[in-house]
């Protein structure tokens, strides 16, 4: 696909974010990923080529590492939806769902609504809701 659109730099996203999915991040495949992200970080907007090098730390469940990188996109970006959006996800994938919900929530407060974020905020809080009855559940199971 990127040898059709070899300047196109959402093909290159997609192939990076499929890449990922896949658990094309070790050896290798990885290191072929990782040239990929280099190469569309220097081609996209900082957001979406930090976002994408996150999403390869958090493929490789180096969640803090991830995770550090898009809460210093918010820092930076801290009006930009996209950037609350990867945070939101990012810590999601973390699994660390109320900072994913809240992310999330400013996401859609800053982007005028968007349905795609608002879609992606329900899903993260209704994981949350689930962690936290299986909390409770466990605490009434261990008596803790």
């Amino acid at each position: 696909m990127l040898e059709l659109a070899p300047d196109d730099c959402h093909v290159l996203k997609r192939q990076i974010e499929t890449r990922c999915r896949m658990g094309l991040v070790w050896e290798k495949e990885g290191k072929q990923t990782k040239k990929m992200i280099d190469t569309a970080r220097q081609r996209m907007t900082t957001v979406e080529g930090l976002a994408l090098l996150a999403y390869y730390h958090i493929a490789r469940e180096e969640f803090a590492e991830g995770v550090k990188i898009l809460a210093r996109l918010t820092e930076e970006h801290p009006i930009n939806p996209k950037s609350w959006h990867s945070y939101g996800w990012g810590l999601f994938h973390a699994g660390q769902y109320q900072k994913a919900a809240s992310a999330m929530e400013t996401a859609y407060k800053l982007s005028g609504e968007d349905a795609q974020i608002y879609r992606d905020w329900c899903k993260i809080l209704q994981a949350a809701r689930q962690s936290q009855q299986r909390a409770k559940l466990q605490g009434r199971v261990t008596g803790v």
